[in-house]
């Protein structure tokens, strides 16, 4: 099989990170937090060590405490949902976003009468109108920003220094879903509130492990789950100190393991090395493409701003009829549809039939590349 999904989730992964799964949780799976014994004491080192990998990896400052948990859908509800809105409170979101964001939102406008206010872009270059926006919502009650920080149907990376300024001056939240970046690009090292991450995707670890930072100086939202906590067992609500407050239950070690030798990896092969793979697959897949007059790429003006994710429409055949034939005739896997973003499909005017989409990880080589290549020559018109 060539996998071209690695937006959906990176695959394969770090045979590192198979081995330590299985070895870890053979020899030390047992629960973090509950126990003074050694290998309770070698959990919570592993855990406390993937906190440590993981800022390091996404490179925010010290002002930074990371959380873990399931996944960014669970974190993004946990912020999203536990902080005190009221009604005209104004939400800020690009038509980037994925509907773990929006979905939310969705929830919120609904439950809490929130307004939501979607961020322009330009509808060729893909580019933020920024001037339009801060006469958008001059004199309006924005109360968070809401910013995707490489957008999992385009590829494109979006202006956070520029959301930043203008967030700073509206004294308004920032929460950055960096699920399609951490671990490839680092955002800006402050002024961002919360900053989303998803162990599965550019951090190559497993399912089932994900979560934020949060800035010791953002508002902390109310807790999304409440439960044991390994400590404070005799308080009747969750302890108010952090990880503890929004780590109810207990952590999924399995999955930790796996992130942890994931991270190690990253920081072994090189982040910029990892990006500059990436980014040569990129330019080539594109250079390839562009060569069959039956497809059109859906590209930012600013290539230097994109990386790993082309999504394409072909003027013979739908994306469902592509997916079949790559799928049965050439094993050749690929995402078509919406990709569980609807607003930017909306935006490009790919609704509701969406497109097809290839995205690109580090294990991904040249040589498939020319494969695709060769296997779209053999059918396109």
């Amino acid at each position: 099989m060539i996998y071209f999904d690695n937006a959906a989730t990176t695959f394969p992964k770090p045979k590192i990170v198979y081995n330590e799964m299985d070895s870890f949780y053979r020899e030390n799976g047992v629960n973090s937090g509950r126990g003074s014994y050694k290998k309770a004491a070698l959990a919570d080192d592993l855990i406390n060590e993937t906190r440590l990998l993981i800022k390091k990896i996404v490179g925010l400052n010290e002002d930074y405490k990371v959380i873990l948990n399931s996944s960014a859908t669970e974190s993004i509800n946990l912020i999203l949902k536990g902080l005190d809105w009221k009604p005209g409170d104004v939400i800020c979101y690009t038509p980037f976003e994925h509907n773990a964001v929006l979905r939310t939102l969705y929830y919120l406008d609904e439950k809490e009468q929130v307004e939501l206010v979607q961020i322009p872009f330009n509808r060729s270059t893909l580019e933020l109108e920024k001037d339009k926006f801060i006469n958008k919502i001059d004199n309006r009650n924005v109360k968070m920003f809401v910013f995707t920080q490489i957008s999992n149907v385009i590829g494109n990376e979006l202006p956070l220094r520029d959301i930043i300024e203008i967030k700073d001056r509206m004294d308004a939240l920032l929460l950055v879903d960096g699920a399609q970046a951490a671990g490839l690009t680092n955002p800006p090292k402050d002024g961002i509130d919360y900053y989303i991450f998803a162990g599965h995707k550019t951090l190559y670890g497993p399912f089932g492990i994900g979560g934020f930072l949060i800035n010791k100086n953002a508002v902390k939202p109310e807790p999304l789950l409440h439960g044991g906590s390994g400590s404070d067992s005799e308080l009747k609500d969750m302890p108010d100190h952090l990880p503890t407050k929004y780590e109810a239950g207990s952590p999924n070690i399995l999955a930790i393991s796996g992130l942890n030798a994931a991270l190690k990896w990253l920081l072994e092969i090189g982040v910029n090395n990892i990006y500059n793979h990436k980014k040569a697959l990129t330019e080539k897949l594109i250079k390839e493409l562009n060569e069959f007059f039956d497809i059109k790429l859906y590209l930012p003006r600013n290539l230097d701003k994109h990386i790993g994710i082309v999504s394409v429409k072909f003027s013979s055949q739908s994306p469902t009829e592509i997916n079949k034939i790559l799928n049965e005739n050439y094993d050749i896997s690929v995402r078509t549809g919406l990709h569980c973003s609807p607003e930017i499909h909306k935006f490009l005017g790919s609704y509701p039939e969406g497109l097809v989409r290839f995205s690109l990880g580090y294990f991904n080589t040249f040589d498939q590349i020319e494969v695709l290549k060769d296997s779209l020559n053999e059918f396109i018109i």
